[in-house]
């Protein structure tokens, strides 16, 4: 009985610390669209690791700095040279090289979490993402979501959903 007593009281603990990020994330995000978007993303806002990364990187980040928040398709880049269709420069490391060239830098070394000087900067990344990346038909898309968190004003956070190129709207 013991042991069942010191394991439900781990749990406990370890969810209360999850909880407790989650939590303080959403209160961070003021506006109900950011609210909605905390929602229908778990894989990002459910995971206490990811929860932490991100309010880490808010508070290291300068006042106007927008974050960029990706949860990757791994799946997609399956074939025997982990790229998306055969071509060697097709990479998902290729992605990654291209959003430190545009000014990204990784927060949590997974790179799921980038942090951009400046909202311009953040904007020419996404739209520079290579056309082999974009939605292609038949293929599956080489994220599952891509988040915006842009400061407003004190301490609240706006979180836009900016899927685009790289994701069908529609899924």
């Amino acid at each position: 009985m013991a042991f069942f007593q010191k394991i439900t009281k781990v749990s406990k603990k370890v969810l209360s610390k999850k909880v407790k990020y989650v939590n303080e994330l959403t209160e961070l995000c003021c506006d109900e669209g950011s609210r909605e978007l905390l929602d229908s993303n778990p894989e990002i806002f459910s995971d206490e690791k990811m929860c932490k990364i991100i309010l880490t990187a808010l508070k290291c980040k300068s006042e106007r700095d927008p974050l960029l928040i990706i949860t990757w398709n791994y799946s997609t880049f399956i074939e025997e040279n982990l790229s998306r269709d055969k071509d060697r420069s097709h990479t998902l490391d290729s992605l990654f090289q291209h959003i430190k060239d545009s000014g990204g830098v990784s927060i949590d070394d997974k790179h799921g979490v980038f942090m951009f000087n400046t909202g311009t900067t953040l904007s020419a990344c996404l739209y520079g993402f290579p056309t082999w990346s974009h939605r292609i038909d038949g293929k599956e898309d080489v994220v599952h979501s891509i988040i915006r968190l842009n400061k407003l004003v004190d301490t609240n956070y706006e979180l836009e959903r900016c899927d685009y190129p790289l994701k069908n709207p529609s899924v």
